[in-house]
């Protein structure tokens, strides 16, 4: 049908203008692509254990099988390390700066603006959103209402087991049920006879079926799935245990703590330390190591636990799968953040390290990455067999850019509904719809095509920065290629082996993560892992490139909500060209230095002060 004209016959100015914005603002096909539904599955504090990232120890069958059909992000970061500031900013693509949000006490639409949820843009729009498991973080946080009435199209539902988190149902060496942080259990023994994530995915299960059974002449749909494990208590059914005898589990690399990590930067792992079997080990505060043997039992439930999540994320994937909804699904698997298996000594989130940080991310764009219409569910349990040396990464497409959680919000209303968000302002207000993320559909159908990044752009860049040229809208890029035509006495044009500042590229096509951390103070407290906001008088900034994580510790203001850039406390440089574990802090090396400047520049510009507000 054509659109209607005015009297005169031409377009009233006001359609036209609108009309010439939406060609730009659209992709071209936007009008005749019809809109998709949405998967979301959330896994809690979920690390990139998973057979798909390299894992040879992970037997996650569903997780890979994904991944066969979907692009995978090597390099997805959360911006903070805790569950409620960094699902909101998932959830609304905005910064933990930006929504005030670093611990569990207030509510965005009170406490920083009423910005628009991801699942709320949908709803918006026509589709009918539902939530089941842990998709906003509980309580205040979320209103005590998972954000209703604006989010979710019917009520959240959240599994009545999940009442019995915290229980003690754990049989302890004394014969005795504790509260304890090492928790195989018979689901038939629990209350309830069953787990939370079991309920939470028998419930998407049958979710799926009944909107199969209305017919696709219904609306579409955006379903977003929560699992807690392998949140701790590490419980979970205690045959999942037997995929990880506890031979097989190697002990944590490089298991003590760095000679060169700031205390500032330290997490104490208090959430660990309160559970009632690490209480009886009486380790020393702060520093103390955990034991070797029960170290090993810590990471055995929590593979265990991941085998676990994978085996239900495996139903509600072939539900989608026999349901026929999957050629028109979009389908997202993430972690909300990382969590420290004992490298440096450390022990879950709570920091802005790389484990506590990085998490999966996997990506389905049907008829794009692949295809999930004859995806079968196969348990772990019986797939144990099919273990393998790996090496790297599998997937449909593999993205090694670094890229954020924020990403998420814009990556699906661009895949499903064909909206590209504008991006939110430096300064002055925020509108209600924004993001201060960005689409990765560029990123997966460009590697898709070419089969690899985008090539950077002149290596003299950073020449340019590091010699007090402004940083501008440039991200700090190292990379491992030569380029021959940088100017003379650049660092690009040294050989790979005079100094660790070779070979070093700033491209704005490339990406960056922010990450962002509080603490109470600068030597670690009790409460150095989750201090209230107005306790917060550190925050630590964090950029990751692909080769570098630059974090500054300075001082911060909880009234006012600002750091103070010249009260600088700490700083970390770690090159993962030679220390992916970060180990060896470079961040005072004579060498390092015009790397120091450059990237706490990009930090203070890009990180905080133009997408959060701060000066």
């Amino acid at each position: 049908m054509s659109a209607p004209v005015s009297p005169r016959g031409s377009l009233p100015a006001l359609l036209r203008a609108l009309l010439m914005a939406l060609a730009v603002y659209l992709p071209r096909s936007a009008a005749c692509l019809p809109r998709r539904n949405v998967l979301l599955l959330l896994v809690d504090d979920l690390r990139p254990a998973l057979g798909c990232y390299g894992d040879a120890l992970a037997v996650t069958p569903s997780a890979d099988a994904l991944a066969a059909q979907s692009a995978l992000f090597t390099a997805a970061f959360a911006q903070q390390a805790l569950c409620a500031p960094s699902r909101t900013s998932l959830l609304t693509s905005r910064r933990p700066q930006t929504l005030r949000l670093f611990d569990t006490g207030s509510y965005w639409r009170r406490a920083a603006g009423n910005f628009t949820s991801l699942p709320q843009m949908f709803r918006e729009r026509g589709y009918h959103t539902a939530a089941m498991g842990k998709v906003f973080h509980p309580g205040i946080v979320s209103n005590h209402s998972d954000d209703q009435p604006y989010s979710w199209s019917e009520p959240p539902y959240h599994p009545p087991a999940q009442q019995f988190k915290n229980w003690p149902v754990c049989l302890d060496a004394d014969g005795e049920l504790h509260a304890d942080l090492f928790c195989p259990v018979d689901p038939r023994t629990q209350p309830l006879h069953t787990l939370p994530d079991m309920q939470t995915a028998e419930r998407a299960v049958s979710w799926l079926k009944q909107r199969a059974a209305l017919g696709a002449s219904t609306e579409p749909w955006l379903l977003a799935v929560g699992l807690h494990k392998p949140h701790i208590p590490l419980k979970m059914p205690f045959e999942y245990l037997n995929l990880y005898p506890p031979e097989s589990v190697p002990p944590p690399s490089h298991p003590h703590r760095p000679l060169g990590l700031p205390e500032v930067a330290w997490n104490p792992w208090m959430d660990l330390r309160r559970r009632h079997d690490v209480a009886q080990l009486n380790i020393s505060f702060p520093y103390g190591p955990m034991p070797e043997f029960f170290s090993r039992s810590v990471r055995q439930g929590y593979y265990a636990a991941v085998s676990y999540a994978d085996d239900l994320l495996g139903r509600v994937l072939a539900a989608l799968a026999d349901s026929g909804q999957a050629a028109r699904t979009v389908v997202l698997l993430a972690g909300d953040h990382g969590w420290a298996l004992g490298e440096r000594g450390e022990w879950a989130k709570y920091s802005t390290s790389e484990d506590a940080t990085r998490t999966p991310l996997l990506l389905h764009l049907p008829g794009e990455t692949g295809s999930l219409k004859g995806f079968r569910h196969v348990s772990p349990l019986k797939a144990a067999g099919r273990r393998r040396q790996r090496r790297g990464p599998s997937a449909a497409v593999v993205v090694r850019s670094p890229v954020e959680l924020l990403d998420v919000m814009p990556t699906l209303t661009e895949a499903a509904l064909n909206v590209t968000l504008s991006r939110c302002p430096a300064e002055g207000s925020q509108p209600q719809l924004c993001t201060e993320g960005r689409s990765l559909l560029p990123l997966v159908r460009g590697i898709h095509r070419h089969g690899r990044t985008p090539a950077p752009r002149r290596a003299h860049e950073l020449y340019h920065l590091i010699n007090g040229a402004s940083a501008g809208d440039l991200e700090l890029q190292l990379l491992t290629n030569r380029v021959p035509n940088a100017p003379p006495g650049s660092p690009t044009r040294q050989s790979p082996t005079t100094g660790p500042c070779s070979g070093l590229v700033v491209s704005p096509s490339r990406r960056t993560a922010f990450s962002q951390y509080p603490r109470p103070s600068v030597l670690p407290r009790p409460d150095s892992d989750q201090p209230q906001l107005r306790d917060i008088r550190v925050m630590g900034y964090s950029v990751r490139t692909r080769h570098l994580r630059y974090t500054e510790w300075v001082a911060y203001d909880p009234v006012a909500l600002r750091p103070h850039w010249d009260d600088l406390f700490a700083r970390e440089l770690y090159d993962h060209r030679g220390d992916p574990l970060e180990v060896e802090n470079v961040a005072d090396e004579p060498a390092y230095r015009p790397i120091v400047r450059a990237m706490s520049r990009l930090l203070r510009s890009q990180g905080v002060e133009v997408e959060g507000g701060a000066n």
